[in-house]
């Protein structure tokens, strides 16, 4: 099964990638930075989902997206 998450350099995210990998799945992590995965992990990272799913850098065959990304914290000016 491909799986797409996002949040992958969050703690939950990560974490996530790494047990799902390590059973069998096929893991399309998705990150704004950096991100400390196995090199067998497809890593996506970009600003946004926009990117993945507009066609400029289609994900094909996606079964199940698992999404743990979040707002952690906002910096007031």
């Amino acid at each position: 099964m491909k799986i797409l998450i996002t949040g992958a350099s969050g703690f939950i995210g990560q974490k996530a990638c790494i047990y799902l990998n390590n059973i069998g799945y096929e893991i399309n992590a998705h990150c704004r930075s950096f991100c400390n995965l196995p090199s067998n992990i497809n890593l996506l990272k970009s600003e946004s989902l926009d990117y993945i799913f507009s066609g400029k850098k289609p994900i094909k065959d996606i079964e199940c997206v698992i999404h743990l990304a979040g707002k952690a914290q906002e910096i007031k000016k």
